[in-house]
């Protein structure tokens, strides 16, 4: 069996032992900087380069990657949503599990498992049966996240060049 969780990297605090991931299988969802920020600035005024998550992501796979010897496999979420098939068959490749059609659609609504923040983040998903198409964001970034967004760039880069690639 498989047991799959999500892990917000912005819940990660400086110092915060890491160390359990080292008993895990462990992978990257990476996503484009501009788009997290104006993600997140819908729904929060705080957005700073630590609410991205992105020095937390990368550090955590800096350590997965020294503890396990090997680039853990790195997702990006744009792919995904150009090619959901493709991307998750090599990605179960990648981590040893079997991939399934079953994966590449559900029924709409909220689960049991979503906890707490569902209600707050999961809208599209509870109204969605399947991967959306990639559509690009034509929205601008505010004035002031783009000195973030300089500084999230080159992390996510580092990232995106690992990552795997049809």
């Amino acid at each position: 069996a498989v047991w799959y969780q999500k892990h917000m990297c912005h819940h990660i605090l400086p110092g915060m032992d890491t160390d359990w991931l080292d008993s895990l299988s462990n992978c990257f969802l990476i996503r484009n900087p501009k788009e997290v920020l104006l993600s997140l600035s819908k729904i929060t005024d705080e957005v700073s380069l630590w609410s991205t998550g992105l020095p937390q992501q990368v550090r955590l796979m800096q350590d997965v990657s020294k503890s396990s010897g090997t680039t853990p496999p790195i997702i990006d979420s744009r792919e995904i949503l150009e090619n959901p098939k493709g991307m998750l068959r090599l990605l179960c490749e990648q981590c040893g599990i079997d991939f399934s059609e079953r994966m590449l659609s559900w029924e709409a609504g909220p689960r049991e498992c979503d906890g707490i923040w569902g209600e707050h983040w999961y809208d599209s998903v509870w109204s969605s049966t399947g991967f959306a198409p990639y559509r690009p964001r034509s929205d601008e970034l505010a004035p002031e996240h783009e000195a973030i967004l300089e500084l999230a760039m080159p992390l996510y880069e580092g990232m995106h060049r690992l990552r795997l690639a049809i």
